[in-house]
């Protein structure tokens, strides 16, 4: 994830996600960091439960 992607989800809306899987989730201090400068309100992130099928 680029820097560029990072800052274009910091948008200004209220609110915003990154689901960062494998690799990616190197990143999630920098965009913490992006995030505070910013001064966005940083929550943890919710465990989203999956729909197991029959």
């Amino acid at each position: 994830m680029k820097d560029a992607d990072v800052l274009a989800s910091f948008d200004g809306r209220g609110r915003t996600e990154f689901l960062l899987g494998g690799f990616e989730g190197r990143h999630s201090d920098k965009i913490t960091a992006m995030g505070y400068e910013l001064g966005y309100d940083l929550q943890p992130p919710r465990c989203r439960a999956r729909a197991r099928s029959a």
